[in-house]
């Protein structure tokens, strides 16, 4: 796997802090409502996803107690209570190598996307091995790398098949559905695509990372749109690494080279630009729904805004340990939508 591909991949991790507060039920735009978590050290997280309970699933490449390392993915509640973990290192059933995607479908069944071992496994919201399919290769339900999943509303599954340059949509029992995309780039070509997203309209937006932009497509592959450039202007990119929609239709994009998080419309028009080198160090993920969460990999910290997304995101701390030790998140900052 390139250098290239590691680093487009989307990384995302829980904030924690030492004590626990109650949120309170309401809060302006803007308003810090709470700070969750508990001493728990994720180390290299990469994915997150939310299920329909605000539950939050987040892949690690490395799980760190003092005792114990491993691959894994953990479930935390709304304050950041860890109900669930599961996975070690390898390629047996259950075992995970390189998680870089996760999605939760309607039904509370959890995808998680494999780059190493090249497939998607399958498990129940506890953890349980449900199923998996995929293998090396460039054929129909094969991967080349797979670096993202997402879902729509009717629990189809939408892969970033990075090294093979396209996307591949499977239904829930891994029955290979249709694809799109190859290396290029003209219209619904792909260079090393990074992230996927699906609106509630059921298009599919795709970071095609090099390539400088984000294409949209309907959800049978009918190209519709794109916009960006390499650079660093409004509305260009320098990594796209990963993306989400918020529930106004917002589009989210994170470039990890520059610090940012650009925000457009559905049609590309640039919104505004959230934090910078000063503010975020290495964003890479962001997590749709009625608020966003933003992570930050060089200090594996997270910040959670609303849905009013020209607001700056604030309140991280610094985490603790020393370059070489596994980190600690501090402080999670969430915006109330309401």
């Amino acid at each position: 796997m390139t250098t290239f591909l590691r680093a487009s991949i989307a990384c995302v991790v829980l904030a924690i802090a030492h004590f626990i507060y109650q949120p309170p039920a309401y809060g302006a735009p803007g308003e810090f409502l709470y700070e969750t978590g508990a001493k728990i050290h994720l180390s290299d997280p990469h994915a997150i996803a939310r299920d329909r309970d605000g539950n939050i699933y987040v892949t690690s490449l490395t799980y760190y107690t003092g005792k114990e390392t491993g691959r894994s993915v953990q479930v935390f509640d709304k304050t950041g209570k860890r109900l669930y973990r599961w996975g070690t290192y390898g390629s047996a059933d259950g075992e995970l190598a390189y998680p870089a995607g996760i999605a939760v479908t309607p039904n509370g069944r959890v995808y998680v996307a494999e780059t190493l071992n090249n497939r998607v496994q399958v498990f129940d919201r506890s953890g349980k091995f449900k199923g998996k399919w995929g293998a090396h290769g460039a054929g129909d339900g094969e991967f080349d790398g797979p670096s993202a999943i997402a879902t729509d509303r009717t629990g189809n599954l939408y892969v970033c098949d990075s090294g093979n340059h396209r996307i591949q949509v499977f239904d829930g029992t891994g029955r290979f559905l249709r694809k799109w995309g190859s290396a290029g780039t003209d219209d619904g070509q792909f260079s090393y695509p990074a992230a996927v997203a699906v609106d509630a309209a059921g298009n599919v937006y795709v970071a095609d990372s090099g390539n400088y932009r984000i294409q949209i497509f309907d959800n049978s592959g009918n190209f519709l749109r794109k916009w960006g450039s390499q650079g660093d202007g409004k509305g260009e990119f320098r990594s796209p690494s990963a993306l989400a929609i918020d529930n106004s239709g917002h589009v989210l994009v994170t470039d990890s080279f520059t610090n940012t998080v650009k925000v457009f419309d559905s049609t590309g028009t640039f919104i505004a630009t959230v934090g910078g080198p000063s503010e975020n160090q290495g964003p890479s993920a962001v997590l749709q729904g009625s608020s966003c969460t933003l992570t930050e990999t060089s200090t594996w910290s997270a910040q959670e805004t609303g849905e009013s997304p020209s607001l700056p995101a604030q309140g991280t701390s610094s985490p603790s340990g020393g370059a070489t030790a596994p980190r600690t998140g501090n402080l999670t900052t969430r915006w109330d939508s309401r």
